[in-house]
């Protein structure tokens, strides 16, 4: 799994997945990039239909902060403040359903192509 976040595209960093493992020597995502964005409290598109090795880009169009956090906690976002974007590579564990920490009520699901 890769990750990073940017903020309107400025800068770009490798992240840490809350469980703890650093993920990614070149930030390079194999496969397609899938877009989200938070807009309303609302993840959109809600499913993600993605292949492992596909990325999936959150973007913050909210005022408020958001993360996308796996409903098991396998993996999370950093907190994203608006305008910021945060890139994750698809794994096959990831398959599920994600929220955000702060809005419980907003959630998503990663659907895993064969």
């Amino acid at each position: 799994m890769k990750l990073g976040i940017s903020r309107r595209g400025a800068f770009s960093l490798a992240a840490v997945v809350a469980a703890g493992r650093a993920f990614g020597q070149s930030g390079v995502v194999h496969g397609d990039i899938h877009e989200v964005t938070m807009q309303g409290m609302k993840f959109v598109p809600a499913t993600i239909m993605a292949k492992s090795g596909d990325g999936i880009r959150w973007t913050n169009l909210d005022l408020a902060p958001h993360t996308a956090t796996a409903t098991d906690a396998r993996w999370t976002s950093p907190t994203l403040k608006k305008g910021e974007t945060f890139t994750l590579e698809v794994t096959a564990s990831m398959a599920g359903t994600y929220k955000c920490h702060f809005h419980p009520q907003m959630a998503g699901e990663i659907a895993l192509l064969r």
